[in-house]
């Protein structure tokens, strides 16, 4: 695709994916899927990643010639070839391959909302000094109040139909917000000089870490030019990729951002979002047997949930997880990989599993919770999963992972309600391989 798109300049592409993507923004949602968004800001993606490319020496690239290559990243996942083949090999199967690929698909057609504001509004309340409130300064050069005000004012334009952001947009900010205002702009937009340089420096990444320098998981992605959704223009102006790469773009901001510490920040803030989830839980006016009250009562060594909630003979255990941003995730379609990707899931089963037995084990104090004849498992995570039932985690694997038989095998070798953890992970985790 690429060679077809080597006489043109990469200026010429990008305007026609504009053109493409903004004809159609104020038709029907079905329309607007028509032209393939996800597929449109790839050819993007890969015309500024290919120094062979030039920015703006060449032809103009004719719409044709641009039509051909959507088609081409179309029909790539219908062949085999140098990316591997699709889904339905022994590592994935038709449900996982779905599932990839249709996560993007339903991204663009989620109406826009605020959701934008949720981590900076938790990071907001922390105390100066938490870590990652501290994380967050130091990553993006401003209080959360301080983003959520600039992102709000620029998400507001967006929302309005505005494609351009002129040049005196932001000055009113610039008396109260300062160096803050050049701080988010030149965290949140590049120009296409800049674009070049970030894609061939994570293409460099990519080799040096033995990765490949394709891979099929970019034919299913959220456009790549979600992390910089403003394009920087000659004169101060900003243009709009596209209202929704905008939107999602500034939604996952500040967890993509943070991510990158890794552990230092999932190990800091999942504390901060256990307790977003209980306040949920408290909103709604349920009464809840809390992880304290559990382990007080039981011990401090023992597998528990951070709420059992009970009503009508049956319990609803809740369990936060809080991970790192990973789009494996989300996009593979290789058991293997996702499997891995969902251990703080698997986690949080294990979890369930195990207060479930202790609840039925007669040594309990005799809480509501004891009663109850069916139990029920809620997992909340901190990233969209698209796995939203047993049936669907049972569909990607080919295996039910609560097996009565296999799990009730695994726990005869201990006399005890609880197996130690390790072995029943394991359990879990080998029915991949089998």
């Amino acid at each position: 695709m690429r060679n077809l798109l080597r006489p043109y300049s990469a200026t010429s592409v990008v305007k026609l994916a504009f053109d493409v993507t903004q004809s159609v923004r104020n038709d029907s949602m079905i329309e607007q899927l028509k032209t393939w968004p996800w597929l449109t800001f790839l050819i993007v993606k890969l015309v500024l990643e290919d120094q062979m490319i030039p920015l703006n020496a060449g032809q103009q690239c004719p719409l044709h010639v641009f039509d051909q290559c959507r088609q081409l990243l179309w029909d790539v996942p219908r062949r085999d070839d140098h990316l591997g083949s699709g889904g339905d090999d022994s590592r994935g199967n038709v449900y996982l391959m779905l599932r990839s690929m249709v996560q993007t698909q339903l991204l663009f057609q989620k109406n826009l909302s605020w959701d934008f504001i949720r981590w900076p509004a938790l990071i907001a309340r922390l105390e100066p000094e938490h870590p990652t409130r501290v994380q967050f300064e130091n990553r993006l050069g401003m209080s959360p109040d301080d983003f959520v005000v600039l992102c709000f004012s620029a998400y507001a334009t967006v929302i309005n139909g505005n494609t351009i952001i002129g040049p005196g947009f932001f000055e009113p900010f610039e008396q109260g917000f300062g160096v803050r205002v050049a701080r988010f702009l030149g965290e949140f937009s590049r120009d296409l000089p800049g674009l070049r340089r970030e894609l061939r420096m994570a293409l460099r990444a990519r080799i040096a870490s033995g990765k490949p320098p394709r891979n099929r998981q970019e034919l299913v992605e959220f456009p790549w030019i979600a992390n910089y959704p403003l394009l920087r223009l000659p004169g101060e102006r900003y243009a709009v990729w596209h209202p929704i790469v905008f939107a999602r773009g500034m939604e996952t901001a500040v967890h993509k951002r943070l991510s990158e510490l890794k552990g230092k920040y999932a190990d800091s803030f999942s504390k901060v979002f256990e307790g977003y989830v209980l306040e949920l839980i408290a909103d709604a006016g349920l009464d809840y047997l809390n992880e304290q009250a559990y382990k007080t009562a039981l011990g401090a060594g023992k597998h528990a949930v951070e709420a059992i909630i009970t009503c009508s003979g049956a319990n609803v255990f809740i369990e936060s997880k809080m991970t790192v941003f990973s789009e494996d995730l989300t996009l593979s379609d290789r058991a293997p990989v996702v499997w891995q990707n969902m251990k703080r899931v698997l986690e949080a089963m294990n979890q369930g599993w195990m207060v479930s037995s202790m609840l039925r084990s007669g040594a309990t104090p005799a809480w509501e919770c004891t009663h109850a004849v069916k139990d029920y498992l809620i997992i909340v995570t901190s990233q969209q999963i698209n796995c939203a039932s047993a049936e669907h985690f049972t569909r990607m694997f080919n295996r039910d992972v609560f097996d009565s038989a296999r799990l009730q095998a695994a726990h005869k070798k201990t006399p005890t309600a609880e197996q130690p953890e390790k072995a029943a992970f394991d359990e879990r985790r080998n029915c991949v391989d089998r």
